[in-house]
């Protein structure tokens, strides 16, 4: 009797390990999903915006809408802030993570997060100097424009005060 209280005592035992290790892995495979998704999201949306930032910078001058091109950066920097939510979402999971499993075997994943990081952070760096430089050709241009201006301006006084034929008088003789 008394081994047979052992040997149930031994088996509840390994039912609550079996049942332990089983939620602990259920979890990680959930953080794991949720991990590799919300990477794969990040990494596509700043590849996304890198190749559109390429197209911006390879248009001749004479053929970009500056203000659309300015319009884009600024609502680019506002989406690049709500995306900083699913990186720092992705720093919560990994630290979940490596209480779930030894973390020497999350290094490929580190340095996937680590590269995607880096290329989210180089975007934003990129977004911002963008932005100052087209702030800065937009300025050239508005000042170009009331050079033009101004010209036409003076053209059109010349043009004004010049005599015509009809205001200077005939002398016959």
């Amino acid at each position: 009797n008394y081994r047979l209280d052992a040997l149930k005592v031994i088996y509840n035992k390994l039912g609550e390990e079996i049942t332990s290790s089983k939620s602990t892995l259920e979890a990680a495979l959930e953080i794991s999903q949720t991990l590799n998704a919300d990477l794969a999201a990040t990494v596509s949306w700043v590849n996304a915006v890198s190749n559109d930032l390429d197209q911006i910078e390879a248009t001749p001058s004479n053929d970009r809408d500056i203000n659309a091109e300015l319009t884009f950066v600024k609502e680019t920097l506002e989406e690049w802030e709500k995306q900083h939510n699913t990186k720092d979402r992705i720093d919560q999971g990994y630290n979940k993570f490596i209480t779930l499993c030894d973390p020497s075997f999350l290094e490929s994943l580190r340095e996937r997060m680590n590269d995607a990081f880096n290329k989210f952070e180089n975007l934003n760096s990129r977004l911002r100097k963008t932005l100052e430089l087209l702030e800065e050709v937009r300025k050239t241009n508005e000042t170009k424009n009331k050079e033009k201006d101004v010209v036409k301006m003076s053209e059109n006084i010349e043009q004004k005060s010049a005599p015509s034929g009809k205001d200077i008088p005939t002398i016959s003789v």
